[in-house]
């Protein structure tokens, strides 16, 4: 079973009544964290690159971020088993209801992708190379080697299988792209620029 670092955070912050979440999708700010009165603020939403709604939240002097959906499943079902993501039955990112949610495997999430709703088109092998830039390999391989995001995590960010996440923190996929020394220091990640690269 699996909740990535972040999730766990929010989740304890639930638990301690900061936070509640709701089966249509929407997540309020129930207890102020400054004077501890009780409030009902519906928490800001904000969507990444791909359409995925995520929030921020304060935790321990520190800002992190999650994914509504994720949080949503989590909430009311536990956690998500190892190897599996959360999809959005109605193909729309945005509409985080609990009944929108399924936990599915990734080969049927891009089965549904590509058959039910038509978002993705079927490429065969090369459809995740031609997807990802050079820029989104430097950051899997920084967060990976650093820990930051699971290989789960990293699917559902990036929108491709666990297994080809794994495959290119291996260096089996892209590896001509980097050098070793590049990928440790999270060059390709903060722009930097390396010799021959």
């Amino acid at each position: 079973m699996h909740y990535s670092k972040n999730e766990l955070k929010f989740l304890e912050l639930v638990r301690q009544n900061y936070y509640t979440v709701l089966e249509n999708g929407e997540i309020y700010r129930t207890l102020c964290k400054f004077c501890r009165s009780d409030c009902f603020n519906k928490v800001l939403v904000s969507s990444d690159k791909r359409g995925y709604c995520t929030i921020k939240f304060p935790y321990k002097k520190k800002v992190y971020g999650a994914f509504v959906h994720r949080i949503v499943y989590s909430f009311f079902h536990g956690e998500i088993p190892d190897g599996m993501q959360i999809n959005h039955i109605d193909g729309n990112k945005g509409n985080n209801a609990l009944s929108n949610l399924e936990v599915v495997t990734p080969k049927e999430n891009t089965r549904h992708a590509i058959h039910v709703i038509k978002t993705m088109k079927n490429h065969g092998i090369n459809h995740y190379r031609a997807c990802l830039k050079p820029a989104d390999i430097a950051k899997i391989l920084y967060f990976h080697h650093r820990r930051t995001y699971s290989s789960i995590d990293l699917a559902a960010m990036f929108g491709v299988s666990r297994g080809y996440i794994m495959e290119i923190c291996r260096l089996e996929k892209w590896r001509c792209l980097f050098g070793k020394e590049y990928i440790l220091s999270g060059a390709g990640y903060f722009g930097k620029k390396k010799a021959g690269i």
